[in-house]
């Protein structure tokens, strides 16, 4: 294991070791420049949306992702998807991937690690080295983590190796048997587009519930399951150093209009501000905040039971 990342992981096991449980906001955390980046867009699937995170102090955060306020509403059911609406021709004509295929790395009585390797299609392709333990390292595309709670396995969380977006939500309350994957968070320095991060290796920590990254350009971070039941799953981040001169961390998401968007609305808590600052996204002229929520409060017919995000509790270690 690189020492960058063998850092990063006896950090965050020294501050979990003394830290309170995990909180969805924040009283007396780091401020952050949040910078809106969305582009406007004709069709679902654009990614357009990117909320960029700067910090030259921030080694340590939680991202959470909690089902939306409206999720009783929709019962058992999704919402009727949305159709391409102005999409070009050969977007709509875009053939299908291949089936993708999945390797368990690792299983215990509740967790399972999944690598899955895409031949092709909307998703990153790149190989990204991904170990468990002291097996041999093998190549993904992208990491999946599956939880068994009650009886039922559930998959809670993806890791897409050659964007390093990772994707969460809760455990499905009763009555439903799954919810969407929607918007998600990519942690590491990112690249000029606010899109992605380049990731050299993946390890996986079973007993810590921790999934460790080394970065291309240097530096790593340890990002640890820290909460999960059927209302919200935590995720505790910890770098071995700071992000300089680049964003941390960006939220990653769809939006095209407020009823066809995986991120519709943003809020803010300012640095000693009496409360929170809301703005539709394409509204949103970005903010210094020690948190931001990001999600939807009017259900959309794009990925309509996928949660919303928060990312707060930004410390400096």
């Amino acid at each position: 294991m690189p020492a960058s990342l063998r850092l990063a992981a006896a950090v965050l096991l020294a501050v979990v070791a003394t830290a309170p449980a995990a909180r969805a906001a924040s009283l007396d955390g780091l401020p952050v420049t949040i910078e809106n980046r969305t582009m406007p867009a004709l069709c679902a699937g654009a990614r357009n949306v990117s909320l960029t995170l700067v910090s030259d102090q921030a080694r340590r955060f939680t991202l959470t992702a909690a089902h939306p306020a409206y999720l009783p509403m929709l019962g058992a059911a999704e919402a009727p998807a949305a159709d391409l609406l102005a999409c070009d021709g050969a977007t709509a004509a875009r053939p299908e991937a291949e089936a993708p295929v999945r390797t368990t790395l690792h299983e215990d009585e509740g967790v399972r690690l999944v690598g899955v390797r895409r031949p092709g299609g909307l998703f990153a392709t790149a190989d990204v080295p991904v170990r468990v333990g002291d097996a041999a390292p093998a190549g993904f595309s992208e990491i999946e983590l599956w939880v068994t709670d009650a009886g039922r396995t559930e998959r809670v969380l993806t890791l897409e190796t050659g964007t390093g977006l990772w994707r969460m939500r809760p455990l499905a309350p009763e009555g439903r048997t799954t919810t969407a994957f929607g918007a998600g968070a990519v942690i590491g320095p990112l690249a000029a587009d606010g899109m992605r991060t380049a990731i050299e290796s993946v390890v996986f920590a079973p007993r810590a519930r921790t999934i460790q990254l080394a970065f291309a350009e240097g530096g790593g971070v340890a990002v640890r399951l820290a909460g999960l039941d059927r209302e919200r799953i935590v995720l505790e981040v910890v770098f071995d150093r700071p992000v300089t001169g680049r964003p941390f961390a960006a939220i990653v998401g769809d939006h095209v209009v407020r009823g066809v968007s995986e991120i519709a609305e943003v809020a803010v808590r300012e640095a000693d501000a009496p409360g929170w600052r809301e703005a539709p996204i394409t509204e949103f002229e970005g903010a210094v905040a020690t948190d931001l929520w990001a999600g939807r409060t009017l259900p959309s017919r794009r990925a309509t039971s996928a949660p919303d995000l928060a990312l707060g509790r930004f410390q400096p270690l």
